[in-house]
């Protein structure tokens, strides 16, 4: 099963509310109205307004099989004079619900990958584990125009990771294997929604082969 979603294809205003004919999900931080995801030029985005931490999530249906190939491809909207606007994707097998073998980070001066424990009744609930990381040298471009893409493929406990600075990282880790997925989920976070650089995605995709 593989689904694709352009949204290049789409006018401006609300975005989908189905992928391939099925709902999908779709949140946002509460206390900023500015999250909420829309379609603008062809990108889904947002524009959030508060100087705090913000996110926008968008899920896929649920897969027939656990997910084994998910990407995005996107543009960094500049906003401010801060460098921390971040595109996530993150895989479960409820929405965003913990475990995620897969929590990938990428702004456009790093990337971090790393996996998020299942939580467990009466215990504290666990928290973003990095497995690897890296720094783009020189930094992806926040221009507005410039494209990026990144594409993760998973097999067993191995995750390829197709970086958008064109760099390949495997990464190794016997969580990946232990905790699939059947839904992903595209999240658009910034660390100051004032100043963070927006994001606006083209397309996603997510395979079960």
């Amino acid at each position: 099963m593989s689904l694709r979603l352009n949204f290049t294809e789409f006018p401006d205003g609300p975005p989908p509310d189905k992928w391939a004919d099925a709902p999908v999900k779709m949140a946002n931080s509460e206390n900023d109205p500015g999250t909420q995801w829309r379609i603008e030029a062809g990108k889904l985005t947002s524009d959030p307004t508060l100087p705090e931490r913000s996110a926008s999530y968008y899920s896929s249906p649920k897969l027939d099989a656990p997910i084994t190939v998910i990407g995005a491809r996107w543009i960094f909207i500049p906003k401010g004079e801060t460098n921390s606007g971040a595109v996530g994707i993150i895989i479960s097998d409820r929405v965003l619900r913990p475990p995620f073998p897969l929590h990938l980070s990428v702004t456009s001066t790093k990337w971090t990958y790393g996996v998020w424990a299942p939580v467990v009744k009466g215990k504290r609930d666990p928290t973003l584990q990095t497995i690897k990381s890296g720094n783009f040298d020189p930094p992806l471009n926040e221009d507005g125009t410039t494209p990026y893409e990144v594409q993760v493929t998973i097999k067993d406990a191995q995750a390829e990771l197709k970086l958008p600075n064109g760099e390949t990282q495997v990464i190794t880790d016997q969580r990946i294997a232990e905790w699939p997925g059947r839904y992903g989920t595209f999240e658009a976070w910034a660390r100051n929604g004032q100043t963070d650089a927006r994001i606006g995605f083209t397309e996603i995709w997510a395979e079960a082969r």
